[in-house]
C-alpha cells in the first residue's frame, strides 16, 4: 500500500452529532455503524482538550484484529476476526 502525503486540517467537534444525523439511513442499519460513532465519539473529545488515541492493527500473532483505545494511559482492546465485527465490538465501548 503506498499512502499518500497528508495535510493538516484544523480539528472540529460535532462529529458524533453528524454522524447521528444519519441514524435514520441504511448506513445506521450496517455493522459499521458503531465503530464510525465510536471514532466520532473520540474526535469530539479530542476537539475539546481530551488525551485519547486509537489504534486499529493485529495482534503480533496475525491471529485477529484489533481495536485499541488508550483515554489517560489506561488502554481498552477489543478483537475481531473482520471489520464488521470490529464495527460490533466497538458498540461495547460506547
Amino acid at each position: 500500500m503506498k499512502l499518500k502525503t497528508p495535510t493538516t486540517q484544523t480539528i472540529k467537534g460535532g462529529n458524533l452529532v453528524a454522524l447521528t444525523a444519519q441514524s435514520g439511513t441504511t448506513l445506521a442499519e450496517t455493522p459499521y455503524f458503531d465503530l464510525l460513532s465510536l471514532i466520532a465519539d473520540m474526535l469530539d473529545e479530542i476537539a475539546e482538550g481530551a488525551d485519547l488515541y486509537m489504534i486499529v492493527g493485529a495482534t503480533s500473532k496475525r491471529d485477529s484484529f484489533t481495536l485499541c483505545v488508550k483515554e489517560a494511559g489506561s488502554p481498552t482492546t477489543v478483537y475481531a476476526g473482520s471489520l464488521a465485527d470490529l464495527g460490533t465490538v466497538a458498540g461495547t465501548l460506547l
